[in-house]
């Protein structure tokens, strides 16, 4: 921290230290806005990215330790800081932080795939994200599809229709030489279509590497709900 020039370090390790010890009580939001505020400051630093990612992951888990190890719970459920919540801010690396004594809990990403789908998700969770996203990830539609029966969002659908709101854990399947399915178990991804809420169920989104265009991508071709008693939101 002295070597970035934080003369304030101990004014924002208060903050984000009193946020983390309040989680029971006040939940993560506090600890969210805190870290958001601190990630928005080190971004003004005259310090490289790399330093950046690695000053806010570190910041985090020294200074609120508890919640990145996810030890208190809020309202019955775990209130911890993870890989989601860190790759939201500003000055995020996730794959820089990955195994380092500052990572932090989640899927753990090592291939460009991976890292994509976790974008996908990260991105899923705000409107202004989604946008984003769509260019990024989604080709012309997106296909849900329901033990008998599916139907498809157009980019604008997934905008304004689509979000995922909690971090989510997958195992990875690859089912071609550029393709690939994760599958998320009941209760892990918490995502909504038209309002309707679907993390009970088991969950399959399949991600394709698109090389035909100059510059090569990745593409979410679909979504599965694995559910015989699902009622889609149509």
């Amino acid at each position: 921290m002295r070597r970035a020039r934080i003369e304030n370090s101990y004014a924002w390790r208060q903050v984000i230290s009193n946020a983390g010890k309040n989680l029971s009580s006040d939940g993560k939001a506090p600890l969210i806005a805190a870290v958001q505020s601190f990630s928005d400051f080190i971004s003004s630093l005259p310090i490289n990215r790399e330093d950046q990612a690695l000053f806010t992951a570190c910041a985090i888990n020294d200074w609120a330790d508890e919640a990145v190890e996810g030890k208190i719970f809020f309202e019955g459920e775990s209130a911890q800081f993870t890989a989601h919540d860190y790759s939201q801010l500003p000055t995020s690396n996730l794959s820089l932080v990955r195994k380092s004594r500052c990572d932090f809990k989640g899927v753990n990403c090592n291939t460009s795939n991976c890292l994509s789908m976790s974008d996908f998700i990260n991105k899923s969770s705000r409107s202004s994200s989604r946008k984003a996203a769509s260019k990024l990830y989604i080709d012309g539609e997106l296909t849900i599809t329901f033990s008998d029966s599916e139907f498809t969002l157009t980019p604008e659908d997934y905008i304004g229709l689509f979000r995922i709101s909690r971090a989510a854990y997958f195992d990875t399947e690859p089912t071609g030489p550029n393709s690939w399915s994760y599958h998320f178990a009941e209760n892990t991804l918490d995502m909504r279509i038209k309002g309707k809420r679907y993390k009970p169920y088991k969950i399959r989104i399949d991600l394709v590497k698109d090389d035909s265009a100059s510059e090569s991508k990745y593409i979410v071709t679909g979504i599965e709900v694995e559910s015989n008693n699902v009622i889609a939101a149509i």
